[in-house]
């Protein structure tokens, strides 16, 4: 019998890889045995939001709906833009319930609702959106963002200045992430930077409030000159004595600034969400997510706007539509 004999310059490379190897398999044994899911937050800054993935990787958007908006020809074309506030329980956010809404209205021309609202998105993504769909000529696009305009910018980068990983370091961590020792690499890695503020940046935010105004007048712009109409909302959040409370009511007021500077119609529903714990869901992680009433409110305040800006138009005369008072609630 011949043995081969290897020279000392591969077997110790060899070894060393079957140490490694070793090592990696024992390690992901014992990460599944302990039940090890990782921190969905450290795995990437911004795909990733709460703990579960909200989108499609988007070297623009940074993470954008699987589901491109479209609209039948014969329907006046809604788009609705915002984040999770639009997203509602399994019976589905505002937009959803305005398009029922709507659908139980005798109309000259029904519409059609698109949910574009996307978990965790900022205002300058929300613009990037809307920019990217206006070849499918939206009659209408309603918008509502601001509660993640403010929070802090993970890596010290604003949205506006902020790189997403290429398409294939993207496809390479989505496959990487189905080991639980990468999930936990990640994982020390996310928590080191935060202890010891490496990369980090205080006080910048994702959005400033300045960066916001200009993000909602530019849409307005958009629409003046594409002959869309734009209906801007007021961000709702629970009045909670919450920390940021404030903070938010400053970006809805900046959001008022720019209805009274353009003259674009804002539907400002904030003293009533505000003062009203049943229209929000009870969550300490997510207070600002709306209850099935809440998602009512803020659907009847949108289509009675839309009826006073007659862009939709009743087909029988005097018919008064059952709701809420929301057209009182939309300013020019």
């Amino acid at each position: 019998m011949i043995k081969l004999k290897l020279p000392p310059l591969v077997i110790r490379p060899l070894q060393v890889l079957t140490a490694i190897v070793c090592l990696v398999i024992l390690g992901e044994l014992s990460l599944y045995l302990i039940g090890y899911e990782g921190n969905p937050a450290a795995w990437d800054v911004r795909l990733q939001i709460a703990d579960h993935k909200v989108g499609v990787p988007d070297d623009l958007l940074f993470w954008r709906p699987p589901i491109d908006p479209s609209f039948p020809d014969d329907k006046i074309k809604v788009l609705c833009v915002g984040d999770q506030v639009g997203l509602g329980p399994q019976s589905g956010g505002w937009p959803e319930v305005l398009q029922q809404r709507l659908l139980d209205l005798p109309l000259e021309r029904q519409a059609a609702i698109f949910n574009g609202c996307v978990d965790g998105y900022s205002s300058t993504q929300g613009l990037r959106y809307v920019e990217r769909h206006l070849g499918l000529e939206p009659d209408v696009i309603v918008s509502c963002f601001g509660v993640n305009d403010y929070q802090t910018a993970k890596l010290g980068l604003p949205d506006d200045q902020f790189q997403h990983p290429s398409s294939s370091t993207m496809s390479f961590r989505s496959r990487a992430l189905r080991s639980r020792g990468y999930r936990f690499y990640r994982e020390v890695l996310y928590d080191l930077r935060r202890i010891f503020k490496i990369g980090q940046r205080e006080n910048v935010l994702r959005v400033s409030i300045d960066r916001f105004e200009g993000n909602m007048d530019r849409l307005v712009q958009h629409g003046e000159v594409d002959g869309i109409d734009v209906l801007l909302m007021t961000s709702p959040a629970p009045n909670l004595d919450q920390q940021w409370l404030a903070e938010h009511r400053r970006y809805n007021e900046r959001l008022r600034k720019v209805g009274r500077d353009t003259g674009a119609p804002v539907i400002d529903l904030e003293q009533t969400f505000e003062s009203n714990l049943k229209l929000f869901i009870e969550s300490e992680r997510h207070p600002e997510r709306l209850s099935p009433e809440g998602a009512q409110v803020m659907a009847l305040a949108v289509r009675d706007a839309l009826l006073n800006s007659g862009v939709v138009r009743l087909s029988i005369d005097g018919f008064k539509p059952s709701g809420i008072e929301g057209a009182e609630n939309a300013e020019r």
